[in-house]
């Protein structure tokens, strides 16, 4: 008997790397007031299947606050977007984080990010950016959650948090640092 048998080939998923990084945590006595600065950046291996909105979503502990006060670059992420092929050149967008609630923010950005000639465009495969919380008075410790949600259905995307725990609306994957919290170690500045 003489049969066929037919293989599926097997396409690895992509899959993505999420960092977040202190950065500094002081108290400035001359304003009165601490800042918490966080680096966060994730980068996919290949190219997503999916193409809808992303998310980037953060959280914290106490009544910090997404501030601008250090540089008014802060809470902005770069995003590197690529096409497919290399005599294409690479180019950046950026997206801002925005506060949700008192205890979280968010920066939704879409992953198609425009044509370069028909039928072809680009993709965000990375970003990158600091985050700046800050308080007014002295606070000895800070708790800083960072997560990327990559959206799977076209939907809305959105976050809540409780306590420092971040949750994505459905459809939604989620990736975390491996490092997880960031805490804050206190110096002070004049």
């Amino acid at each position: 008997m003489n049969r066929k048998y037919f293989f599926k080939k097997y396409v690895p998923l992509a899959s993505v790397t999420v960092k977040n990084t202190k950065n500094s945590y002081y108290y400035k006595s001359s304003v009165d007031r601490t800042y918490f600065l966080i680096d966060v950046s994730w980068s996919w291996d290949k190219e997503p299947a999916v193409h809808w909105t992303d998310i980037a979503g953060a959280g914290w502990d106490g009544n910090y606050e997404l501030t601008k006060h250090i540089s008014s670059t802060n809470n902005r992420l770069s995003l590197t977007c690529v096409g497919n092929g290399s005599a294409i050149a690479d180019k950046t967008v950026y997206a801002y984080m925005t506060s949700s609630d008192i205890n979280a923010g968010k920066a939704t950005f879409a992953m198609n990010q425009g044509a370069y000639y028909v039928q072809s465009f680009y993709w965000v495969k990375s970003g990158s950016g600091r985050i700046e919380l800050s308080i007014v008075g002295h606070d000895n410790n800070a708790e800083f959650i960072f997560k990327y949600g990559h959206a799977t259905l076209s939907t809305s995307p959105s976050i809540s948090l409780g306590g420092l725990s971040l949750s994505f609306s459905s459809g939604i994957d989620t990736f975390t640092p491996s490092t997880g919290a960031v805490y804050g170690g206190r110096a002070t500045i004049k």
